[in-house]
């Protein structure tokens, strides 16, 4: 697991290289939605046909998706304790995905759990430090 607890700053250090994936989807996001302007920039209505629509739809859909990306998910590497408001803890397919809430209402993924052994580290890290189990 790579979630420690650092006392010295009173943070938790998160090392799982979260930064990088979510910069490409948001540069990827960012593309589609140029390149659904540029598709549709000269189009009239009555000249749009299904193409024009599938264009209109992709735009929406990744500005929505930029939109989250930038205001609800965050990939701090050193987060303070006194930002995290709790643990959220849900099963999606029966696997185990954990967040941690934040303050700004922001949640930072931890993905690199793995195993069991890891879940069992970071409860315990969680009940260690005074973080509240959503």
């Amino acid at each position: 697991m790579n979630i420690k607890y650092n006392e010295k700053e009173q943070a938790i250090e998160i090392k799982d290289g979260l930064k990088a994936p979510y910069t490409i989807l948001k540069i990827l996001m960012i593309m589609n939605i140029l390149n659904a302007i540029l598709n549709l920039y000269n189009t009239r209505e009555e000249q749009l046909g299904w193409m024009g629509y599938v264009w209109i739809v992709l735009g929406v859909l990744s500005f929505v998706i930029l939109l989250y990306l930038i205001f609800k998910k965050s990939t701090q590497d050193k987060i303070p304790l006194n930002d995290i408001t709790g643990l959220r803890e849900k099963s999606v397919f029966g696997r185990k995905r954990f967040s941690l809430i934040l303050k700004n209402g922001k949640m930072r993924d931890l993905i690199k759990l793995k195993s069991q052994a890891d879940i069992t580290e970071l409860k315990n890290l969680v009940s260690e430090v005074g973080i509240v189990k959503n």
